[in-house]
């Protein structure tokens, strides 16, 4: 009887929750509205039933910044770029909220980073932060965002941001699968330093999806099952990401109650 108490408070508390979503490809193919099934953000929402969900996701877009990045909240592009890149996906989001077009999230979730890691001859500064970097970050929102070219340095910049416009919300990193297309070395290491960048905060989570996600880059490159081209979901690994991030979500906030 407790067990099933529990389920219905919960199931209660997740109807009530406004959620917005940052990222990639893989997030994008869910679409705007997290309802197409290559995306894991739909089968999220088929799980998490939350009161709203809206994806601010672009195939291309990035973490970190280059020298020519500059807040752009019109272009909308679907392949890497200077301006395609997670602050101006939370800069769209803000302007939305300002204007009524978008609830206050409660839940914040942004995947991203794979970009960064397969492109690294574009994003070259990505992997060389350290952890004498992060323990030197200036906690602040303000500065020059063509400066935020390591994963540790964007992160924290980032999160800082959304923590000064909503900060009720939970936030919740997804740090990018493996793939075909780089190294697990690699990927490993994008999760760890984003990991980092976390590690300093309250409110803060991440998910390890290059450890627990079933998208296993020797697997892939035997048998294509849960990806199309070794990078997008499928189907199947869209499923399987959305119903593990829902489970991995629902425990941090029943952690926190």
């Amino acid at each position: 009887m407790l067990l099933v108490v529990l389920a219905v408070a919960f199931q209660a508390m997740a109807g009530g929750l406004n959620v917005v979503i940052f990222g990639d490809s893989n997030s994008w193919l869910g679409g705007d509205g997290c309802n197409k099934e290559k995306g894991w953000t739909k089968w999220f929402v088929d799980d998490f039933a939350p009161a709203s969900c809206r994806s601010y996701a672009r195939s291309g877009a990035t973490w970190t910044h280059t020298a020519n990045t500059c807040e752009n909240l019109e272009e909308n592009i679907e392949v890497l770029g200077d301006n395609n890149v997670v602050y101006n996906q939370i800069k769209r989001a803000q302007r939305d909220v300002k204007m009524g077009g978008l609830p206050n999230p409660d839940l914040v979730i942004i995947a991203a980073g794979t970009n960064d890691v397969w492109f690294a001859k574009k994003r070259p500064q990505a992997l060389t932060s350290d952890a004498l970097e992060a323990m030197s970050l200036d906690l602040s929102s303000q500065g020059d965002i063509n400066r935020l070219t390591s994963l540790t340095r964007v992160v924290d910049h980032d999160v800082t941001m959304l923590r000064e416009s909503f900060p009720r919300a939970t936030i919740v990193l997804l740090t990018p699968m493996q793939s075909i297309r780089f190294k697990n070395e690699d990927v490993s290491r994008a999760g760890d330093l984003i990991e980092l960048a976390a590690s300093h905060r309250k409110g803060v989570y991440v998910i390890r999806l290059d450890k627990e996600s079933a998208v296993k880059r020797a697997t892939e490159l035997k048998k294509k099952r849960y990806t199309t081209d070794g990078v997008h979901t499928s189907v199947a690994g869209a499923r399987s990401n959305g119903q593990l991030v829902s489970s991995k979500v629902k425990q941090i906030l029943n952690i926190m109650q």
